[in-house]
């Protein structure tokens, strides 16, 4: 309680020289001990402005006291950058594309349950396709996609009586790209775990196409000829062997000899079934390798040439049936020819993924068909798929062609050296239903608030003490009485234990310490100091998941006139230390004034008074996600017994900045030496003036050269800052910006960098074009504020 008591008196009076020494009475000598206080009064009387005010004698080491940013805690509260992070199997990863660049995050869904008949699929191997690709490069923004899976079962919903966990499947799944997948169960067909899942995870998309085009819709018949249009990829390749499984004769077109000869080899079909068109020479071509009858079936997908299969579409033979699959172009429709409809030929359109929305009974048959027609003829698949690791994910992508010469691209999801751009994400909190969660002084605006969060997040049963019931048990007590601490834990049903406990208990009786009464010291820390020792003596043998103590950054800090308060919460901040020192859970968290709910909500003038001293609030959100925190890290690896909250450096120093303090006592304390260089780093680099001085430098310099220089040396040092390159490495005259190393992630930065310090709204791909050099960079800049280089135009 020391330490809190001292930075509230100093706080209150500027001129008193109050040091605190906290010594190891086992480890450290009397000797040792007189020599230190006389180092430290010795230190004190030379009345320097800086001087430390607090330290701690342990194993004969004087340590001092620092407050600094905890980042494995601070993931919780505050958004995090991707980082690169190897693949493990077992990892619940969802990914997002933007403009080809692929970036993964926890998926949420890992705890949800599952639908009726739905299943949960480990992938193994997932099949990667057209619509895939054109997701990824942010060319079509279908809510689902990855549509072939193959893996095993991890979780299987109410209704599903054929499949179980650890069942090898290979099926389809209308899912996010992830790493783990939900799909109906008629989606999917268990195989032997001998089989090979890298093949079967190849069939599913294309060949289901396939065999609904030619066999379902055309109902292909033995002989009849099936002309393949080029751009229809593994459907394509799929089509071909479907025919022929069908009797039919498979034709397809390409665009050169070579890629016929390679058809040729590849497929083993004759020379002649091989078309190579023109536009001009289409019908003699078509005509003569059908006895002029036209072909029986035309095959053509989204990204066949429209033109190529419109002229295509007049040659269909009477009676025949020209098959679109996949996505539609209108352009395509609204120009067909009337005349082949005159000889009763169909047009027969049809998207997979209006199956799987309204006849997924269908899609199930098809699945089934293209298994089948695999384990019959295991030759339908002409040639092992290219395997991609789901780390090189962006490489499969750049690389994949509507050719049907091209590999069937497949991508594992194995463990792999390489790594993922992975955008950490806060570890998700779940409280168990059937536990008992003991919530002191939580009968207030933070407490709903708390409650109502805990009861979102899975708690069902609390139990309240305070001095003023999913279902509560509200527990009439004081809890710096010890008997009734007690006999509020002994009311407790044991089917339901107390997993948790809450002390937020607070009474205020500010005032300055020189005219405090013992009655209003004592009423203020009980409820802290004697509630929490009976708290932590009542509960020593109960397992708990989290104890958790709400302290104030006026212990941290030393309000003025909370002396009391200051010394209660000092001294949770100290008992969470002993508890964690001594094996057990516990966490302080050590917050500023709560925003919108709790005692500061109900007294405006709390908040203008700390605002004067430049100190922020926190809202709702930003408190429960503390409240989050503090629980999850006491069973994390390493433990903290405190965490300090609403002591953001950019927050902070805008708050100063905006209050024009003037009573901000705590600025001058060597504890916030870290803090406040921090809070010097944002000022600098976020201050408008900051930013006006570049600029008007630009605007005032002598002519318009000296501008281009000034600038081409102000952003080389930025690029040599944020790429980690000495200066010399620079070649602003002849060497392109992006050939420094900037990929899209850093480009996206330093392209909201330049428009904020510089102005200039520059376009992503300008920005990282094979022209764009620092020094032509620097004369665009300088264009913009009115300073044109002569010639440069």
């Amino acid at each position: 309680m020391t330490n809190g008591l001292a930075r509230s008196v100093t706080s209150e009076e500027a001129s008193l020289a109050l040091t605190t020494l906290d010594f190891d009475l086992e480890t450290t000598s009397v000797s040792q001990l007189a020599s230190i206080v006389t180092k430290t009064a010795a230190r004190q009387s030379k009345k320097n402005d800086i001087y430390e005010t607090r330290y701690v004698v342990s194993n004969g080491l004087v340590y001092v006291s620092r407050l600094v940013a905890n980042r494995g805690a601070s993931i919780n509260t505050v958004k995090s950058t991707p980082v690169p992070t190897p693949f493990t199997e077992g990892q619940y990863l969802v990914a997002a594309a933007q403009q080809g660049k692929i970036t993964w995050t926890a998926d949420k869904r890992e705890h949800d349950p599952l639908n009726a008949g739905e299943i949960e699929v480990k992938l193994s191997y997932g099949g990667l396709n057209k619509e895939d690709t054109v997701v990824i490069n942010g060319n079509d923004y279908p809510t689902t996609f990855s549509y072939e899976i193959s893996g095993t079962i991890t979780k299987v919903g109410c209704g599903v009586t054929d499949l179980k966990v650890d069942d090898v499947v290979v099926g389809f799944a209308f899912d996010k790209f992830a790493t783990f997948q939900r799909t109906s169960a008629d989606l999917v067909l268990k195989v032997e775990k001998d089989e090979d899942v890298t093949k079967l995870a190849s069939l599913p998309w294309s060949f289901a196409q396939a065999i609904y085009g030619l066999e379902t819709l055309a109902r292909v018949e033995p002989g009849e000829t099936v002309l393949i249009l080029s751009n229809t990829g593994a459907v394509g390749a799929a089509a071909l062997k479907v025919a022929q499984a069908l009797s039919a004769k498979p034709f397809i077109v390409t665009d050169s000899e070579a890629d016929a000869s390679a058809l040729v080899s590849k497929f083993g079909i004759a020379r002649e079934q091989v078309v190579i068109p023109t536009i001009s020479s289409l019908a003699r071509d078509y005509k003569a390798l059908t006895n002029g009858r036209g072909f029986d079936v035309i095959l053509s997908g989204g990204y066949t040439d429209p033109v190529l299969a419109r002229e295509s579409w007049r040659y269909t033979a009477p009676l025949g049936r020209s098959v679109d699959f996949g996505r539609k172009n209108v352009l395509k429709h609204a120009l067909l020819d009337t005349i082949p409809l005159h000889q009763s030929v169909s047009y027969l359109s049809y998207d997979i993924l209006d199956l799987y929305a309204h006849k997924p009974q269908i899609l199930a048959y098809l699945l089934k068909s293209a298994v089948t027609l695999f384990h019959k003829d295991p030759s339908v698949l002409v040639e092992d798929a290219e395997v991609y690791n789901v780390a090189d994910l962006e490489s499969a992508v750049s690389s994949f062609s509507d050719s049907v010469l091209s590999s069937k691209k497949v991508i594992a999801y194995t463990a792999s050296e390489k790594t993922l751009v992975v955008v950490p994400t806060a570890p998700t909190l779940r409280f168990s239903p059937d536990a008992t969660y003991f919530l002191v002084g939580c009968l207030g605006g933070l407490g709903r608030s708390l409650t109502s969060w805990m009861t979102e997040n899975g708690a069902r049963r609390f139990a309240f003490l305070g001095q003023r019931g999913i279902h509560c048990q509200v527990i009439r007590g004081d809890v710096a009485s010890k008997e009734d601490v007690e006999r509020a834990v002994a009311s407790i049903p044991k089917e339901h234990p107390i997993r948790g406990v809450v002390q937020a208990a607070m009474v205020l009786r500010d005032g300055l310490f020189h005219s405090m009464t013992y009655n209003n010291w004592t009423t203020c820390t009980r409820p802290k100091v004697n509630g929490t020792l009976n708290l932590h003596e009542v509960l020593a043998d109960t397992p708990l998941d989290f104890f958790v103590t709400t302290s104030s950054t006026s212990g941290t800090l030393g309000t003025p006139g909370q002396g009391d308060y200051s010394a209660a919460n000092s001294f949770l901040d100290s008992m969470a230390r002993y508890r964690v020192n001594h094996g057990k859970k516990a966490c302080s968290i050590v917050l500023p004034m709560v925003l919108g709910v709790g005692y500061v909500a109900e007294h405006p003038e709390v908040e203008e008074a700390l605002r004067r001293k430049g100190i922020y609030g926190i809202d709702e959100t930003h408190l429960l996600k503390s409240f989050a925190t503090s629980m999850l890290v006491q069973s994390s690896e390493n433990p903290v017994d405190h965490v300090v909250v609403g002591l953001d450096p950019v927050k902070l120093q805008k708050s100063i900045n905006s209050a024009d303090t003037t009573d901000g006592f705590w600025l001058e304390d060597t504890r916030f030496k870290t803090l406040l260089e921090s809070m010097k780093s944002a000022d600098a680099a976020g201050s408008p003036e900051a930013s006006r001085t570049i600029l008007t430098t630009i605007r005032t310099a002598a002519s318009a050269a000296e501008a281009v220089q000034i600038t081409s040396d102000y952003f080389t040092q930025k690029l040599s800052r944020l790429l980690i390159l000495d200066l010399y490495i620079f070649e602003p005259h002849t060497k392109a910006i992006a050939d420094y190393g900037l990929d899209s992630m850093i480009g996206a930065e330093l392209r909201n960098w330049i428009f904020k310090e510089l102005g200039l709204d520059i376009p992503f791909q300008r920005l990282l074009g094979p022209e764009l050099t620092i020094w032509k960079f620097a004369i665009e800049v300088c264009a913009n504020q009115g300073q044109v280089l002569e010639g440069s135009a």
